[in-house]
């Protein structure tokens, strides 16, 4: 079932065309903290992570609870942000807290091939087939066209797009 919003009666003059568009199909949208998971099962169904396994997210005794940004020095320290600063958690605890910075240091012991693949495999830069001729399939690069910075911001949901409906 989906459904969109503002509703229209067909049987009244219609004000703007833009309130017909179907948006769960053919709007694209960063899918954001959602596309986290999928480093994480990237890892674990190549047997390279395991969910009891342990990350180091960076916050010190006193950032514990706040909000913590760290700076990658492979990228000229380019911040990365949790809302809540973690110590080391495990990779379970990565994905139950949403962690940017456990799941960019997932995703940089995984590579971008892994991560590519992973997404790929869930249907990321495909058309799900429910419109063809509506549906767009979205922004997914392929890895030789991803910048130093990709491997920072496409496991976090940056820098690709998907439907609602690809997302779901």
């Amino acid at each position: 079932a989906m459904t969109t919003l503002p509703a229209i009666d067909l049987n009244k003059p219609l004000k703007d065309i833009e309130y017909t568009r179907n948006r769960t199909i053919n709007h694209s949208e960063e899918p954001g903290s959602t596309i986290k998971t999928f480093s994480i099962i990237a890892g674990l169904d190549n047997n390279i992570i395991d969910l009891s396994d342990k990350v180091f997210c960076e916050a010190n005794e006193d950032e514990i609870g706040e909000k913590v940004i760290y700076k990658f020095p492979e990228l000229n320290r380019r911040p990365i942000e949790d809302h809540e600063g973690r110590d080391t958690i495990s990779v379970e605890e990565v994905l139950a807290y949403s962690s940017n910075i456990g799941t960019v240091k997932i995703a940089e012991y995984l590579g971008k091939k892994s991560i590519y693949n992973q997404a790929r495999e869930f249907g990321y830069g495909t058309k799900t087939g429910f419109d063809p001729s509506t549906e767009p399939s979205g922004i997914f690069r392929d890895p030789s066209k991803w910048s130093l910075s990709s491997m920072h911001s496409i496991p976090i949901g940056y820098e690709i797009s998907a439907t609602p409906l690809q997302i779901a």
